[in-house]
């Protein structure tokens, strides 16, 4: 998903969650389909992305918003319900975890430079007895 915005078929695509910011979120909004959605929740890469006219997403009738895990920690009602579907899709197959590997606390230094260098891939888990 970082590297690639999501289409279906020739019309584009219908969600997206780019992360990435910059040219990634530029291609995501670029590839959404009419009534398409788009949900930007991170700038990985630290570019701002192109600002989106408010007449291109009229054109379209497609919606960009945007995510801040602070603003949902505020209201646990939405957040609560979120991790109920997603813990439910777990355990259903249908989400997977990525497993990114485990690293002992005394490295933390260097598991925080991997993550802001972008070598990782999934979630790293600090061992705190390490």
């Amino acid at each position: 998903m970082a590297d690639q915005p999501h289409r279906a078929g020739a019309a584009g695509g219908e969600r997206g969650r780019p992360r990435g910011g910059g040219r990634v979120t530029d291609q995501s909004v670029a590839a959404l389909a009419t009534f398409g959605r788009l949900a930007s929740y991170g700038m990985a890469g630290g570019v701002e992305p192109t600002p989106v006219p408010p007449r291109d997403l009229q054109r379209r009738s497609a919606t960009v918003s945007g995510f801040w895990l602070m603003s949902a920690l505020v209201c646990p009602e939405v957040l609560g319900k979120a991790y109920v579907e997603m813990s439910g899709q777990v355990a259903a197959g249908e989400l997977r975890v990525v497993h990114g590997g485990d690293h002992p606390m005394s490295e933390v230094r260097r598991a925080h430079a991997d993550l802001r260098g972008r070598r990782t891939v999934g979630k790293l888990v600090l061992d705190p007895t390490r």
